[in-house]
């Protein structure tokens, strides 16, 4: 399976947030090679394997689709619409700031989709010593 796995489409056709529909595509390419990153690291392998992964299954389309809606829309909330000021007034001239909040990545529930592709890792080196008894 090659990279990208997703396009900016996708992502788009998917999400129903205006700050995802409105970032291009350009940011929404970086933001799907963040979400293809921490998948490849959170499975510990990156489904190159033509053997074992011939198509990349739904479930990671899936997981991609939704990690990257999540890092965009973050990226808009860190950038525009996050402010510790709620409302400010200048003399006759005042404005709000709307509640926008982060979307929290462990809650988006990708464990269940990803899972079944973890493969184990060694926890570390083994070090043996043997004495002479």
């Amino acid at each position: 399976v090659t990279r990208p796995w997703i396009s900016a489409s996708d992502v788009k056709a998917y999400s129903d947030d205006p700050a995802v529909g409105n970032r291009s595509d350009t940011k929404l390419g970086y933001d799907i090679t963040r979400a293809e990153a921490m998948i490849i690291k959170y499975c510990h392998h990156d489904f190159s394997d033509a053997e074992k992964y011939p198509t990349l299954s739904d479930n990671v389309r899936v997981a991609t689709i939704l990690l990257t809606e999540a890092i965009a829309h973050n990226a808009y909330v860190s950038t525009v619409a996050y402010s510790k000021y709620k409302s400010e007034s200048l003399d006759d001239y005042s404005y709000t700031v709307g509640d926008a909040t982060a979307v929290s990545i462990e809650d988006l529930g990708l464990s269940a989709l990803l899972d079944e592709y973890v493969e184990s890792q060694p926890k570390g080196d083994v070090f043996f010593r043997m004495r002479k008894l």
